[in-house]
């Protein structure tokens, strides 16, 4: 009879501890989980108004950058250089300039 309720009291002393434990580790849990809305909250929103910020601005710089492009490849297009100069004709002006 004494084995049996000294087991008991162990048991007893054991479910004890382990609601201890639990509510430690709700505790813990709730401050953790406090932390962590925190920083979703915090930092990230304002980070990504930021980030979108930028990223719109880096569009309006991407797009001013293809019309210049655009602009400069139409110059390109109709000046057309290789009609101007061949490769023949240079060849010819140097040797014409240093012959002088």
């Amino acid at each position: 009879m004494r084995s049996l309720q000294s087991k008991l009291d162990l048991v007893v002393q054991q479910l004890n501890n382990l609601d201890k434990n639990v509510k430690i580790l709700g505790k813990t849990v709730v401050i953790v989980n406090d932390r962590v809305k925190g920083i979703q909250a915090g930092p990230g929103s304002r980070g990504a108004s930021v980030e979108a910020g930028k990223i719109e601005e880096l569009e309006k710089q991407l797009d001013k950058l293809k019309q210049d492009v655009a602009e400069t490849k139409h110059t390109v297009d109709m000046v057309n250089p290789l009609e101007f100069v061949t490769r023949d004709v240079v060849r010819e002006m140097i040797s014409d300039a240093s012959k002088e």
